[in-house]
């Protein structure tokens, strides 16, 4: 029964720390998360929240080190792949991010969003040419990611064409 009653306090916290960040509350989400693996240190979901909280604090390390304890609890995890490489990119470690957003397209090919961050991090790298594949890629599986034709415009200007 302790145990049952640890994991629903968990869930609670876990709850209202969902709403927290929706609403732009990163230290808030931050200690009901940390109250939350209190209880239940092997959640990998409240791991990965908490790693989104920092990230929304711009607290990079700290986000990477919560996505790598949510991935050690729960490999197949897309999101907390992809969310790892953009807090790797926000500190500068482009080849760190794309190998994570590799990950996270090989668990799922769908992605939009994962092929558009890959490609900005490619054209940091002056990698154009494969910037402009992943943006077309992504607009293919969505064809409203506008960032995406931008992104594809900036490295066709810095390849000074788009022939491929």
């Amino acid at each position: 029964m302790g145990k049952k009653n640890h994991w629903l306090n968990a869930n609670a916290y876990r709850q209202r720390d969902s709403d927290r960040d929706e609403d732009g509350e990163p230290d808030a989400a931050i200690a009901d998360y940390t109250e939350a693996l209190a209880l239940n240190p092997n959640d990998a979901e409240a791991y990965y929240n908490r790693g989104k909280a920092y990230y929304y604090r711009e607290d990079y390390d700290r986000a990477v080190a919560d996505y790598d304890r949510a991935l050690a609890l729960k490999a197949d995890n897309a999101e907390a792949y992809s969310n790892r490489g953009n807090a790797y990119a926000r500190k500068g470690e482009l080849d760190q991010a794309i190998a994570d957003f590799n990950r996270a397209l090989a668990l799922n090919p769908n992605l939009a969003d994962v092929y558009y961050n890959r490609g900005l991090a490619y054209r940091e790298k002056g990698e154009y040419g494969k910037t402009i594949a992943d943006c077309n890629e992504a607009i293919k599986r969505d064809p409203s990611c506008t960032d995406a034709y931008l992104n594809r415009e900036l490295a066709c200007y810095g390849k000074k064409d788009c022939a491929g």
